[in-house]
């Protein structure tokens, strides 16, 4: 947690979705959503995530090794994009790390964001997401979310925000959907005891 930072030329190309004449790249290093015109490869930056402030408490400050006169004080880590997709609405929508620590040691600080493809707009769309890595939209404006180091796959009410486990599972990393039936990866990272035992699971949903 350094106490100021001014950045620095970075990129991390980490997840994609595709239109028939774009497409839209999750940039983990830019914390930026990129565009690439299929036809001449040029690219452009959509937008750039906002910082994800942080209250810092008595008790972070300690393990952090703190002074005490930064308790209460908000800290602004950078949004981390992980996974992009398309909604029907046309807005894109971006699964977003909190930075800094990512497991749950500062709380589910993870985020969705939504972009406006024709300008800088970006709108929040849910918080207190545990990790989310991978990304699923459905038909109906479900969101289905893969936290990483959270209890599996989430769905998100578009409007409540209120998340509920579909999947059980372990260091899910990323999520899709297919009809009525979703497809994880699980196991993603390795366990206590050897090496990851990655597998990709699937769960028909309810039509509903």
């Amino acid at each position: 947690m350094p106490e100021t930072y001014e950045g620095e030329i970075d990129s991390h190309p980490y997840a994609m979705a595709l239109t028939d004449e774009t497409i839209y790249v999750a940039d983990a290093g830019a914390n930026s959503v990129v565009s690439v015109d299929t036809s001449s490869g040029e690219t452009e930056t959509v937008a750039v995530l906002p910082p994800r402030p942080y209250v810092i408490t008595k008790d972070v400050a300690a393990a952090n090794g703190l002074p005490d006169c930064v308790v209460g004080s908000t800290y602004e880590f950078e949004a981390v994009p992980t996974d992009v997709a398309v909604g029907r609405d046309g807005w894109i929508y971006v699964t977003s790390l909190p930075g800094g620590p990512e497991d749950p040691r500062l709380g589910a600080r993870g985020a969705i964001f939504k972009v406006d493809p024709d300008g800088d707009d970006v709108e929040l769309v849910a918080d207190d997401i545990l990790t989310p890595t991978g990304l699923a939209l459905a038909d109906n404006g479900d969101m289905y979310v893969a936290s990483l180091f959270g209890d599996g796959v989430l769905k998100i009410d578009p409007d409540s925000g209120e998340q509920t486990v579909v999947l059980a599972a372990v260091f899910t990393a990323d999520v899709d959907l297919r009809g009525d039936t979703l497809y994880a990866t699980v196991n993603a990272l390795p366990g206590p005891t050897g090496p990851p035992d990655g597998r990709v699971v699937y769960l028909e949903l309810d039509d509903d």
